[in-house]
């Protein structure tokens, strides 16, 4: 139907697409010691993990619920994280280390979901939009004549946030 895809963006000392938050709760402490002493925007957060981590696994439970009651399927009980066709900030903020890139077409509707924005960052803050679903996404480009640029840019007048966050829930797309 439309032409996207969906990005992963990872640091060039990390491997891609593994979720702290799947790690035995003492494993990850000593993952995130470990992944903290890198230097990097990124790496910020693993140095106060102590509050980043029960704010993620608390942003994962609602994002795992409300997937599952809105009709997905999800294959993992914490998602993978991308970002719908890239964003130069986020780039930026991996200190334009490597990417993954999966065409949204491939992807079944009830394995992905989408929140504007970092969804743990929204959480916390309680700004967090009601998470959307790929039917939905299809019917906001609809809206926008398929212009993903023109969705962007008004997300961006309304909450100040430059992308839209992409919740995989099934390991079975990843392929590098």
């Amino acid at each position: 139907m439309y032409d996207l895809n969906i990005i992963h963006y990872y640091h060039s000392n990390c491997n891609p697409l593994n979720s702290i938050t799947e790690l035995p709760e003492k494993e990850a402490f000593e993952m995130a010691e470990i992944i903290g002493k890198n230097k990097g925007t990124s790496f910020n957060r693993f140095n106060d993990f102590i509050n980043y981590y029960p704010l993620r696994i608390k942003t994962e439970e609602y994002l795992y619920n409300w997937f599952i009651k809105s009709g997905g399927i999800p294959k993992t009980k914490n998602p993978l994280y991308f970002v719908l066709e890239g964003c130069n900030y986020l780039y930026n903020w991996f200190e334009k280390g490597n990417i993954i890139k999966i065409s949204l077409s491939e992807i079944d509707i009830e394995h992905i979901s989408f929140t504007i924005g970092d969804s743990c960052s929204e959480f916390n803050k309680g700004n967090l939009q009601e998470p959307f679903l790929k039917n939905r996404l299809y019917d906001m480009l609809n809206g926008f004549n398929g212009d993903i640029k023109l969705i962007l840019d008004n997300i961006y007048q309304k909450y100040g946030i430059k992308y839209i966050e992409c919740q995989l829930w099934d390991n079975k797309y990843i392929k590098y």
